[in-house]
């Protein structure tokens, strides 16, 4: 948990707008990568995002018939709202530790949003101080406390 909030640059409540998928080569190999364009609604921690709208680059997508998917990679899901840890990355942010760093939110029957485990996200054995350990199930005013502890 420590690390993954100290590595990252934003730590925000994130809206994903739109994306586009494009080939880059990554080595000497071509593949596939998504940039995202996130509205960041709140800063959770870290520093405070200088615009309102930000890019994300995930590795894997979609162009055209083909797909490449990228085990353990965050998968941002257009308007579904989401805690991101983001650090930069060639121009744009990167979801910090990947799927560690992302926490889709879901509203419990109060109407409260919670943080939910990223699909592609592994558990950590022997870890319960792990980021995936700690967040999952947490709304955002515990999360908020949550963080700033760490941070000390």
């Amino acid at each position: 948990m420590e690390d993954l909030v100290s590595r990252s640059q934003y730590v925000v409540v994130a809206e994903p707008l739109d994306g586009e998928s494009v080939w880059e080569t990554i080595g000497k190999r071509r593949h596939i990568v998504t940039y995202t364009r996130i509205r960041a609604i709140e800063a959770l921690s870290g520093e405070e995002p200088k615009q309102e709208e930000l890019m994300v680059r995930t590795l894997g997508g979609r162009i055209g018939d083909l797909g490449e998917l990228v085990h353990g990679e965050a998968m941002l899901t257009l308007g579904q709202r989401s805690v991101l840890f983001t650090i930069p990355a060639r121009g744009a942010l990167a979801v910090t530790a990947m799927a560690q760093g992302h926490y889709p939110l879901a509203r419990d029957r109060a109407g409260d949003e919670r943080l939910q485990r990223s699909p592609a996200a592994v558990e950590i054995l022997g870890e319960p101080s792990a980021a995936v350990q700690r967040l999952p199930g947490l709304d955002l005013h515990a999360t908020r406390r949550l963080l700033r502890q760490v941070r000390k």
